[in-house]
């Protein structure tokens, strides 16, 4: 399984910074694995092909996360924004960016 994990926007968002990150579940510990596999089914993206959260006024200064995940044939992604109500949405986006190579 692969994960992405991207931002962008922002007040001061530069497109030539943003960098995505990627991780490999094979290269991770049996708890990191583990743990991934919670954050996986609590952000609700196992569940899902696709997860787009509502455009809210002056979205225009937040940052926007996607978190893309490929696992064989199957792949999800999702996004969000500074004011996602599911902190478990931004800790898939935080352990992916965590453990990237």
């Amino acid at each position: 399984m692969t994960l992405r994990a991207s931002k962008t926007g922002g007040l001061f968002f530069n497109a030539n910074a943003e960098v995505e990150s990627s991780i490999h579940d094979v290269d991770l510990s049996v708890a990191d694995k583990a743990t991934l596999e919670g954050l996986i089914a609590a952000s609700g993206l196992g569940q899902n092909a696709s997860i787009v959260s509502p455009t809210r006024p002056g979205s225009g200064d937040m940052r926007t996360y996607r978190v893309a995940v490929e696992d064989g044939s199957h792949s999800a992604d999702m996004s969000f924004d500074d004011l996602e109500s599911n902190p478990a949405k931004k800790a898939l986006f935080d352990f992916v960016k965590q453990h990237a190579r």
